[in-house]
């Protein structure tokens, strides 16, 4: 392995089960020999499959860096994904998608086939489909235990890092029966259970008020087995700002809006107008105001104190 350093463990495995299985393994029998126990708890694992390139990037969103991997697994959460989650285009509207899965739909999760990342190694012909046809009924194999809320933490793409504390949290057993599951062969069905899976099984779970939050906030659940199958939805809301400082035109086209406002509602809009015109009378958020709802506090400082009460966000305004 080039520019691997003295002290690096370098094993050749099996072609099989591919990064998961890699992971897998490493868990169960590199770690144990590498734990330093007084360093234990400020100690985490970065994950890094061989391939991070454009064209082995399937997910919507983009890679993290490396610094806030480390900061993230080193928090409370114990457990840091490669890729930030993007947005999806349905129609004429754009969803942000959250790392947050909605169990049931996750569970359900399964595909037929899957011939990406070919990577010309001499195929071993195991089948494809696997003896669980769902994600669930594979979780409720590795007797990992049950799901203690209505959504759970989901990584795609490989590349992960987590605390060592939370991968011991984990009994050896689970590890070792998601690694024999693996083993099965080189392109196999488990391997997607796998990679959907390390976010639940290394992160730290939810309390039930963030779970709660998590799903008050969202518009809906992503339907798609072919991507990220389950993950939580929202719609991003987007303002419309109405109107010329010295004309009229902010008057005439707040008008113009008061019989659509719910239709843009429901689009995703928020339409706000100069206080001038309207004054909130139409319930209209103030354009004007708008800009103490994004101002940093430090920013905020440097008002006048004339000008203090035009750095207050106005309740409710967004």
């Amino acid at each position: 392995v080039k520019g691997a350093p003295e002290w690096a463990t370098i094993e050749v495995l099996p072609n099989v089960g591919r990064c998961d299985h890699t992971y897998a393994y490493f868990i169960t029998t590199i770690l144990p020999q590498k734990i330093n126990p007084a360093e234990q708890e400020n100690s985490i694992v970065v994950f890094l499959k061989d391939d991070i390139s454009a064209e082995n990037f399937h997910q919507s969103g983009h890679w993290n860096d490396f610094e806030t991997l480390v900061k993230l697994a080193s928090s409370e959460n114990g457990f840091a994904c490669g890729i930030e989650p993007g947005g999806i285009q349905h129609g004429t509207h754009i969803f942000f998608l959250s790392a947050y899965h909605d169990v049931e739909t996750l569970f359900d999760f399964s595909m037929a086939e899957y011939d990406r990342n070919v990577k010309g190694y001499n195929v071993d012909e195991t089948e494809f489909k696997s003896q669980f046809t769902t994600l669930g009924s594979w979780y409720n194999s590795l007797n990992a235990g049950e799901v203690a809320n209505n959504v759970t933490h989901v990584c795609y793409g490989g590349v992960f890092a987590a605390s060592v504390d939370n991968i011991l949290r984990r009994d050896i057993s689970v590890w070792k029966a998601v690694e024999t599951s693996l083993a099965r062969g080189n392109n196999v069905l488990e391997g997607h259970y796998a990679e959907r899976s390390w976010g639940h099984l290394l992160s730290t779970p939810l309390q039930p008020y963030q779970a709660e939050a998590l799903i008050s906030k969202s518009d809906g659940v992503y339907m798609n087995k072919n991507s990220m199958h389950g993950a939580l939805i929202r719609r991003p809301k987007l303002f419309l700002h109405i109107g010329v400082k010295g004309t009229l035109s902010s008057e005439i086209l707040a008008e113009s809006f008061i019989s659509d406002i719910a239709r843009l509602k429901l689009d995703g809009y928020r339409v706000a107008v100069h206080g001038k015109y309207d004054g909130g009378l139409h319930g209209f958020p103030d354009i004007d105001r708008l800009g103490a709802c994004l101002w940093s506090e430090v920013s905020k400082q440097r008002i006048p104190s004339y000008m203090k009460e035009a750095a207050i966000c106005p309740e409710h305004l967004l």
